[in-house]
């Protein structure tokens, strides 16, 4: 519960089927006289004459629980949209996934974010355009934990994209990721985020100052993607085969080194602890040393910064806890 003035209560909540469930439950529970569906939440004007405040109070207790049960059906993916968890797909070593199968799941795509949490690619690089992109191998280092953890989620990956470096499009990366679940796992996603559709490798556990190596890569003959990130400490790996992508699905005309956050932006604390930082290194594309067109930021409040490497393609990303002015 966001706000309370007198008989008005404002929840966060995006996509707007929730928001019509919303309304339909407290207008049909008698409690609240009107429903106002806004931007990025709901607002329900529940007249004193209908409640008193207590009984006010205590309906947007349960208008909350609501609304937490209806946002735990979506998964902010990496790659920049939400999905609901009924079509993301886990793929057991082995198993090749037929990209060309996958279709529009009927569970569809959260428009807006489904707990008022803003997600964005904080900090990114990416290549210039090229007609294909079919290998990528990157070495990276996994980061102390956040400060602070309030569920959020924090993602770095390398990547392939689609037909551009922005969120939404598709995308096939090993991700190391932190999900407000208080430790640090790696997993290999494929994302097709217009689609509401997403197909990972199993997710293996990390932990800071281990290493880890990765790479994308494309077999012509078997029209195979591999998607691989493994921890050189435990030998551990998550793969992803995906069958038929480049040619049946979608070409992947961009190579990006990536920060994506869900509900951090401005709130430093929510980032790992500043003293720790993530290089990428080794990054080849196309079997040359990566070479990047465009460094993109869309946070700057808690000093994101991201610096070549000596060696060319290598890029270091470092922030603060605190917010600067």
């Amino acid at each position: 519960v966001h706000r309370r003035i007198f008989d008005e209560i404002r929840l966060t909540l995006g996509g707007p089927l929730s928001k019509w469930a919303m309304c339909g439950k407290a207008l049909g529970s008698g409690q609240c006289g009107q429903c106002v569906l806004e931007a990025d939440s709901v607002l329900f004007r529940c007249s004193a004459r209908r409640s008193t405040p207590p009984q006010t109070m205590k309906f947007a207790l349960v208008l909350a629980a609501w609304c937490g049960a209806a946002a735990a059906e979506w998964v902010a993916v990496p790659g920049g949209r939400r999905v609901h968890k009924e079509c993301i797909t886990e793929a057991p070593h082995g198993t090749v996934i037929d990209a060309a199968a996958l279709r529009r799941c009927e569970a569809g795509v959260a428009v807006g974010n489904g707990t008022g949490a803003y997600q964005t690619y904080a900090m990114s690089v990416h290549t210039d355009y090229a007609d294909s992109v079919t290998q990528m191998n990157t070495t990276w280092n996994v980061p102390a934990l956040p400060k602070v953890n309030r569920g959020q989620t924090v993602y770095f990956w390398p990547g392939l994209k689609g037909a551009h470096p922005v969120m939404s499009y598709p995308v096939l990366q090993p991700v190391l990721q932190f999900q407000g679940n208080g430790k640090w796992l790696l997993q290999s996603w494929y994302v097709v985020g217009f689609i509401g559709q997403a197909v990972t490798g199993p997710a293996i556990s990390v932990e800071e100052g281990d290493v880890i190596t990765s790479y994308m890569h494309f077999d012509p003959a078997s029209k195979l993607w591999t998607c691989s990130g493994t921890n050189t400490r435990t030998g551990q790996s998550s793969v992803l085969h995906v069958n038929r992508v480049q040619t049946e699905f979608t070409t992947f005309h961009y190579a990006m080194l990536v920060l994506e956050t869900v509900g951090v932006m401005g709130y430093c604390d929510l980032y790992p602890k500043e003293a720790s930082h993530v290089t990428f290194s080794g990054v080849k594309v196309n079997d040359k040393e990566a070479s990047w067109a465009s460094y993109d930021y869309t946070e700057t409040h808690c000093g994101e910064a991201m610096k070549p490497t000596a060696q060319q393609g290598g890029v270091t990303m470092t922030w603060s806890n605190e917010r600067s002015a």
